[in-house]
């Protein structure tokens, strides 16, 4: 039973990236990957007919547990297999078994109105359906030349055309053709057909097999031949090594490649070792890039001379076809247009009555994420992901790409990314269309998901899936805009040097204060002076007033009761002239930091140790903090001389260890 299960999930997901992908990276899988892979291949293969008999059927509403994915699965085993569902009786094959005079009756109603008189004939028609798109190839400059081998190599033998579409496996099918792609450089197609998986120039790295769509990052990317390069994550290697390619075998620059997950590290450094591109990568493994730090001391002949970065974050897979698949197509009406967070039910496309899956293989508390959850998540990081990158000193070029065809990681994450504060502070704008390499590819992006900025629209390049030659895909170029950033206001820096000293200050700083705290335990009532009541009886405690606020009006409270004031620790505390404040809690504070987002301000919250704004926020902070804990001590004892340092400037204050602050980015 659970092959079903499981295949269902699986075809269901398909949507998120590749079929073959979505089976054999699944370690929760307990069938076998072969049998699961056949099954889901064979189901989508003919789920064109299969959801016409289970419309017809009705059987998802006569049958509430079973899903729309699990319904495709039991059905092709029922009346296209062979051998029949593969099961012993249980709740999932009964309710097939129920229904089966209606559902055979639609299947055969069905099958002859394709024009097949048996079963045997749809079988034999679906076995001679050809891939649906042609087989890319991109020549590795670092291993071979490209004139070479068109004009004198293997490749001669193939008749250059201009059409794409010959290539396809249709009535005009051309198998000794090759296309020479106008846009993306040493790049070609061939027919399906074309004899080149084992072929030597494959084995020793000078071709690689790559999507068209999949080269344009780094082609946009253009870096100069001695250009310091990032590939944020690198893994599998394809875009670092073509990368390398673009740079060059005597190129005197550089490509770091990062990757987080130490198991796709491996695969990153055969490609490398593949294509010969070892003395131009230095591959960082188990790093992740969000972590990297370019204004660092030790980055200065690294990180800190990056003026390209590629940036080709996780993402939905989406847009990834395969060559020979098939796609899982759900029968249910999608979410409303332009709806952040549409009805579940809706998303789904099917019933949401409790499903088979949900009874019989879900854990106890499990509950499926929306796609929509999904997504949103997605673009959150990948958002990060780009405002990270535009932090780089000397980053001048980001190509931001994804293999999704929703909006939601594409056009939305491209104008958050631009109302970032960083981006609008360095001038970072998406590049105009007629700058760009591809300016003449006509699918651009989407314009209501750019809020009507159609300048922020054309420069976005989108490819279809298969209509364009293979997957589905995103790209959009960043670019500094000087003449931008001069007509923002410039936020100031402090140097990596003194930034440090003051963290180093703060935190000693912090840690005095603590131990006083812990010292100073307080007064009550009782330990108060007195003075002499009349009459020498009862003498009752001096009082010690303080101005607190009450309305529009200023009164004088007492503080001889422990609930003078709720802010106040238990007592009235006078320490230093004024009271102790009450430690927050945990929960206060981040009560007040919630707030505080509510409120629309912007506050910091990645972890990223070392960036210029969150250096210059910490400081400033520090400092702001330095200046009250003066006010508060002199104001005690009268000292009102040292008073003057307060009343000067932030950017002024304390010369001794600020007195190279600056004002703009490092990154002149």
């Amino acid at each position: 039973m659970s092959l079903y299960l499981e295949s269902s999930k699986i075809i269901a997901r398909v949507n998120y990236g590749g079929l073959r992908a979505a089976v054999y990276s699944d370690r929760s899988i307990k069938s076998k990957p072969e049998q699961l892979y056949a099954l889901c291949v064979e189901t989508l293969k003919h789920q064109e007919i299969l959801n016409e008999v289970i419309e017809k059927s009705q059987i998802l509403k006569v049958e509430k547990k079973l899903t729309h994915p699990l319904a495709l699965v039991l059905l092709h085993d029922f009346l296209i297999s062979k051998n029949g569902i593969a099961t012993s009786n249980g709740p999932l094959k009964s309710s097939i078994l129920r229904n089966r005079a209606r559902l055979s009756a639609e299947f055969t109603r069905a099958r002859l109105k394709r024009g097949f008189s048996t079963k045997a004939a749809l079988l034999a028609r679906s076995q001679t359906q050809l891939p649906r798109f042609p087989r890319w190839v991109r020549i590795n400059n670092l291993k071979a030349n490209y004139d070479l081998l068109m004009n004198k190599g293997v490749f001669s033998e193939f008749t250059p055309i201009d059409d794409l579409e010959k290539l396809y496996p249709k009535r005009d099918y051309l198998p000794n053709k090759v296309y020479v792609d106008p846009y993306v450089a040493d790049l070609l197609a061939f027919a399906p057909s074309a004899p080149l998986l084992k072929h030597p120039l494959k084995k020793t790295g000078a071709i690689v097999f790559q999507d068209r769509a999949s080269c344009v990052p780094a082609q946009l990317l253009d870096p100069p031949r001695d250009a310091y390069v990032v590939d944020a994550t690198a893994a599998p290697g394809n875009k670092t090594t073509h990368l390398a390619s673009l740079l060059g075998p005597d190129s005197k620059g550089k490509i770091f490649a990062f990757e987080r997950d130490r198991r796709r590290v491996f695969a990153l450094k055969e490609a490398v070792a593949a294509a010969g591109a070892q003395n131009l990568v230095e591959i960082r493994p188990s790093v992740d890039f969000l972590r990297s730090a370019p204004w660092n001391p030790s980055e200065e002949n690294g990180l800190k001379k990056v003026t390209h970065i590629l940036l080709d974050p996780s993402c939905s897979g989406s847009g990834i076809v395969e060559r020979d698949e098939y796609r899982f197509i759900p029968t249910g009406e999608p979410g409303a247009k332009g709806t952040r967070h549409p009805d579940r039910s809706s998303i789904k496309g099917t019933n949401t009555s409790p499903s088979a899956v949900e009874y019989e293989d879900a854990g106890p508390g499990w509950k499926s994420a929306t796609e929509d959850d999904r997504l949103f998540a997605l673009a959150d990081f990948q958002v990060r992901i780009i405002e990270h990158a535009m932090r780089f000193p000397n980053a001048t070029r980001i190509t931001y790409s994804t293999c999704s065809v929703h909006a939601q990681e594409n056009e939305r994450v491209v104008m958050a990314a631009l109302n970032t504060s960083v981006a609008r502070h360095r001038g970072w704008v998406t590049e105009p269309r007629h700058l760009n390499r591809l300016k003449d590819w006509p699918r651009r992006g989407i314009v209501e998901e750019c809020d009507g900025n159609e300048q922020v629209a054309d420069s976005c390049i989108r490819f279809r899936p298969w209509t364009d030659g293979g997957i589905g895909f995103f790209v959009a170029v960043f670019i500094r805009n000087e003449q931008e950033r001069a007509r923002l206001p410039r936020a100031p820096v402090i140097r990596w040097d003194l930034a440090e000293k003051a963290r180093q200050e703060r935190s000693a700083t912090a840690e005095r204060l603590e131990e006083e705290e812990e010292e100073w335990k307080g007064i009550s009532d009782n330990d108060l002076p007195t003075e002499p009541s009349p009459g020498g009886l009862n003498p009752a405690p001096i009082r010690y007033y303080t101005t607190l606020p009450r309305g529009d009006t200023n009164v004088a409270e007492p503080l001889t009761g422990s609930d003078h004031d709720p802010n106040c620790s238990k007592g009235p505390n006078i320490i230093r002239g004024g009271l102790k404040p009450k430690k927050k809690t945990q929960r206060e504070k981040q009560r007040e930091k919630q707030q505080a987002r509510a409120g629309g301000r912007e506050e910091e919250e990645d972890d990223i140790h070392g960036s210029w704004a969150e250096v210059f926020e910490d400081d400033l902070e520090y400092v702001s903090k330095r200046a009250k804990s003066i006010v508060k001590r002199n104001a005690s004892v009268g000292n009102l001389d040292r008073l003057k340092d307060v009343r000067m400037p932030l950017e002024d204050f304390d010369k001794r260890d600020f007195s190279q602050l600056q004002t703009g980015p490092n990154d002149e």
